[in-house]
């Protein structure tokens, strides 16, 4: 169904009135509505709430005459003289506050008393009353009693009584009580005027009535919700605390009702108000509401008309224009405009519609331009560029695509793509991923050129959508020749081959003469020992051949007879120094060869094991001190004696010994004197940072520039006095790698080196 514009606006801004008048009212309908209904109600609450003052007002004066009567002094009097005519005649003058007035004592007898005025004659008996029971259990407060009937007045009444202590020993010896008509206390009730068919009731704790106001008859009746149940509360914010209010079928009439408790009376006041009466402002204000709202939709949606009919013709006119323009320009003519001309909003869309018809113009003529310019750039480009149809026909090609491929431009055209590539199963894959992606990007392939000659290209394809966004129009593909470029791959990677046979030979070298290195300490460790051995050796050698020749001697003297006493002293002497001395020879020589096996051992084999730690430091100083007769340092060793370590005794070993023999080439001229101190401290709290050993001298120290240098590899300052450059890269190596800790050196001219190594107390084995 066509509807124009002009019947879409009318029915648009009708629609639109309506609804806005619609919710206007039903708005204001409903906001009127419920403050209409919460201010009655708050009227409700008020007046209950003013009932149950008036009465709560009533009740403490009448307490607190009870009070000024119990504190009088004609009530001690009598207590103390026990003068029972003192005492009625004094209750009787306040026969006007209370009708029934008497003192009762604690056995429940009324002793002393008087009835509107008039002296009680006699004693009465109230011990099994519930006012008395309830005076002796809260003796401290004042006690409020309604009867249905009370015998003195013979009306409804309430009673108050309060207690009576004695006047020296403050003991409860009784109390006053006092009957008043109920209507005394509630009369306030029915003396309010609440609307028409309103009224108030007096209810008790069992939510009887006991006392009605203008409905005196319901007195004695029980208030009953409607359906047996307790009313629906419609207040829900009360005024005042305690005052509830609800809708509820009382004495039989639906009605809302507003209740407050009295307090201390166990009395509730009602207020009530047929719910009829209730609506009945409600309602007029609705009819009037609704009424309003009709006359303002009606005056509202004919004025709407009227203006929406104008405006409409001002458009719709002009648009009509504007559709017959659009048609001759769906034809492809741009040389008319429509002459519409007018100051308003039509008038700027006509101008700005002229305004385009001859950007068009001067756009298809910059399109045919740029086609011509993109096919100038596509045919001089020397990348390979390819058209294809959907299902990979072959639609177009440049020339650089021809020289590449040595065919023709017809012989490409009458291919499908893969049938110029190597494989078909990678031209597939290829083609599925275009599809699916809308692009390809840098692959490389092979494609076949004439006479089957390979081209290893770099092929890039990205696919040109229709209109829809979804259609392909065409895949164009892109191949940049990459022979040269293979062939200069191949080259670099036989550079890189001979590259990487030479680092591996270098690494091999240094591999050996780090080894090299570690057999020449060795070396020169075995050499000092052996020339350390070959002097007490040479002792012993020489004082066993005088021990022997002395022997022969001796023998040839005691044979012949001549060997005298003092003779054979001599040689016994002469027998036990040499021995002595012979002794200490080989133990010497013993410790020193004990000391270069564990130490030689432990580096050569670096197999792991527990030992005490100053006393290998100990037996590797022993080892080493052939080395260290010529100088005259001093070594120092602060470690405690029972310190254990779980580690490699040769890598220390290595590690003491390049230190050592560091210091002692480069901190050091020939013939000074100095002091090497080698700190060793264990904390197995800390495994990961246990062990520390600080080696230190006070020789000449390094400059800057070469502490960031030691543990390179061939560094060294003294190359032709004995420095390889390979001690100390060692000793990184054996620490960072071996052990799996960490080395830092501080070092400064004049003032000595100090090297810091920190490694496990127990290093795991795939770490080793």
């Amino acid at each position: 169904m066509f509807l124009s514009i002009r019947n879409k606006i009318l029915i648009a801004h009708f629609g639109m009135v309506l609804l806005v008048g619609l919710a206007i009212g039903g708005s204001g309908y409903y906001f009127i509505t419920a403050y209409v209904n919460i201010d009655e109600t708050r009227h409700l609450e008020f007046m209950a709430n003013t009932l149950r003052e008036r009465i709560l007002a009533v009740v403490a004066q009448k307490k607190s005459t009870l009070q000024r009567i119990l504190d009088g002094r004609e009530s001690d009097v009598y207590i103390q003289n026990n003068n029972r005519l003192v005492l009625s005649q004094y209750l009787a003058r306040f026969s006007k506050e209370f009708p029934v007035l008497s003192y009762v004592t604690l056995d429940g007898e009324e002793e002393a008393g008087a009835v509107n005025g008039i002296i009680l004659e006699g004693k009465s008996d109230i011990r099994n009353s519930p006012i008395l029971k309830e005076i002796i259990a809260d003796p401290h407060g004042i006690i409020i009693s309604y009867e249905q009937n009370n015998i003195g007045l013979g009306v409804p009444a309430v009673t108050l009584a309060m207690a009576k202590y004695s006047f020296f020993d403050d003991k409860l010896i009784g109390f006053i009580k006092g009957s008043v008509p109920l209507s005394s206390i509630a009369g306030v009730v029915s003396g309010s005027e609440i609307e028409k068919a309103g009224f108030s009731l007096l209810l008790d704790d069992k939510q009887t009535i006991i006392y009605a106001g203008r409905r005196p008859f319901t007195i004695g009746k029980s208030i009953e919700a409607a359906n047996g149940g307790e009313g629906k509360d419609i207040s829900t914010a009360p005024l005042t605390k305690g005052v509830n209010v609800r809708r509820a079928f009382i004495l039989g009439v639906d009605s809302i009702a507003a209740s407050a408790p009295v307090e201390g009376l166990k009395w509730s006041v009602m207020v009530v108000i047929p719910f009829a009466e209730f609506n009945a402002g409600v309602n007029k204000i609705k009819y009037a509401t609704a009424g309003v709202l009709i006359i303002v939709l009606t005056v509202s949606g004919v004025i709407f008309t009227l203006i929406t009919r104008n405006i409409t013709n001002n458009i719709t006119n002009p648009l009509k224009r504007f559709i017959s323009f659009t048609d001759m320009i769906a034809r492809g003519n741009y040389s008319q405009i429509t002459g519409i001309k007018s100051k308003d909003e039509v008038g700027v869309l006509a101008d700005l519609f002229n305004n385009m018809l001859m950007e068009l113009e001067k756009s298809r003529n910059d399109l045919t331009k740029a086609k011509d310019y993109t096919g100038n750039i596509i045919e001089t480009i020397a990348s390979a560029v390819i058209v294809l149809t959907e299902d990979a026909g072959i639609i177009k090609v440049n020339k650089s695509a021809c020289r590449m491929l040595g065919l023709s431009e017809d012989d490409l055209l009458k291919r499908r793509i893969d049938a110029i590539f190597e494989s078909d199963t990678i031209a597939e894959i290829l083609y599925n991923e275009i599809v699916k992606n809308g692009y390809v990007k840098d692959v490389e392939v092979v494609l076949l050129a004439e006479y089957g000659l390979k081209v290893p290209v770099i092929f890039s394809a990205s696919v040109i959508y229709g209109s829809d966004g979804k259609t392909i129009d065409e895949i164009v593909c892109s191949a940049q020749n990459i022979t040269q470029l293979k062939r200069m791959q191949r080259v670099r990677d036989m550079h890189l081959q001979e590259l990487e046979t030479a680092n591996k030979y270098l690494k091999e070298s240094r591999a050996q003469l780090v080894q090299a290195e570690k057999l020449v300490s060795l070396g020169q460790m075995l050499s000092g020992v052996a020339h350390e051995i070959n002097t007490p050796v040479g002792i012993g050698i020489t004082l066993s051949s005088t021990i022997a020749k002395d022997t022969e001697n001796i023998k040839a003297a005691f044979d012949d007879g001549s060997l005298r006493k003092e003779r054979l002293g001599e040689y016994i002497d002469d027998v036990a120094e040499g021995s002595s001395l012979i002794l200490k020879s080989l133990t010497r020589t013993t410790d020193l060869i004990k000391s270069f096996k564990m130490v030689s051992a432990d580096q050569i084999t670096q197999e792991r094991r527990v030992f005490k730690l100053k006393e290998y430091i100990e037996e590797i100083l022993l080892s080493l001190q052939p080395n260290m007769k010529r100088r005259k340092h001093n070594i120092e060793i602060i470690c405690k004696e029972d310190t254990e370590v779980d580690s490699y005794p040769g890598a220390i070993a290595q590690i003491i010994t390049n230190l050592l023999m560091n210091s002692l080439i480069h901190a050091y001229d020939p013939g000074s004197k100095g002091t090497i101190t080698i700190e060793l401290s264990v904390n197995k709290d800390d495994p990961e940072n246990g062990v520390v050993i600080r080696f230190s001298d006070d020789g000449k120290g390094m400059p800057n520039e070469n502490v960031s240098r030691i543990y390179d590899p061939f560094f060294t300052t003294k190359r032709g006095a004995g420095g390889t450059g390979l001690g100390l890269h060692i000793v990184h190596n054996i620490v960072t790698q071996t052990l799996g800790g960490s080395i830092e050196c501080q070092s400064e001219l004049t003032k000595g080196t100090a090297f810091t190594i920190v490694f496990p107390v127990m290093k795991n084995e795939d770490a080793a």
